[in-house]
């Protein structure tokens, strides 16, 4: 069982989305917007890790695997995750470079 208030929250990426990440804060580097980007990114980190069903729109209830699909804004970034329902569990899914952000249309699949 969950305590309540439940603890900070397990962030889960796959391998390639963390891959992603880098290659968005190396290209923002090059373009001049490292450090915006690298702040978008740690406070998306930490909405997450700490507040996650708080943070973003919730989207889908996926009932059989127990997780609610949320999307979240921060920095002209939307992220795609889901939160399980009883254990203090987040997977990050996609993050998506929205219009004005320096990084949209670029494509981090390298």
């Amino acid at each position: 069982m969950i305590p309540d208030p439940a603890p900070p929250y397990e962030l889960d990426l796959s391998g390639s989305l963390k891959d992603r990440v880098r290659q968005m804060i190396d290209r923002a580097d090059l373009l001049g917007a490292g450090t915006s980007v690298r702040n978008s990114i740690a406070e998306i980190l930490r909405s997450l890790i700490h507040e996650p069903r708080e943070w973003g729109d919730p989207i889908h209830n996926l009932r059989h695997a127990k997780l609610v699909e949320y999307h979240g804004r921060c920095g002209d970034f939307l992220v795609v995750y889901a939160v399980h329902d009883r254990i203090p569990m987040v997977f990050m899914n996609e993050i998506i470079p929205l219009p004005n952000n320096p990084l949209f249309g670029q494509s981090f699949d390298d």
